[in-house]
């Protein structure tokens, strides 16, 4: 085994140092390249979560239309229930008020036929 010189000693400690530094060079690259790796994961995460975003947007939109149809369909039927009940309740009263004429009519006859009966027979004088 040969002694090594301090020469010989201190070029091997280079090429250690140089490899290292060398290493130190790779493994920054590295560190580097990993974080351009997670950036661009974490920007494509955040365009899906924009997506998922304006997809649920665009859903609650949708529910809301249908809601307003639905309340809308609601309230035009109802509308209609009390369109018809009330139809319902004026032909009733007419049909009251007509009975009421008729009875008035015939009282009003009734009342024409005893004044003529009256008025047609002589009244007789009693002796």
């Amino acid at each position: 085994m040969k002694a090594t010189t301090s020469l010989q000693a201190g070029l091997i400690g280079c090429t250690l140092l140089g490899g290292a530094l060398l290493g130190c060079d790779d493994t920054h690259e590295a560190a580097k390249m990993r974080a351009e790796e997670a950036e661009r994961e974490a920007r494509e995460e955040l365009n899906e979560a924009r997506e998922e975003l304006r997809e649920a947007k665009e859903e609650i939109s949708q529910l809301n239309s249908n809601l307003k149809d639905q309340a809308r369909d609601a309230s035009d039927r109802a509308q209609a229930q009390v369109n018809e009940t009330a139809e319902k309740a004026k032909e009733k009263l007419e049909e009251g008020a007509r009975a009421v004429e008729r009875e008035i009519d015939e009282a009003d006859k009734s009342i024409a036929r005893t004044i003529r009966s009256n008025t047609a027979e002589p009244v007789k004088e009693s002796p």
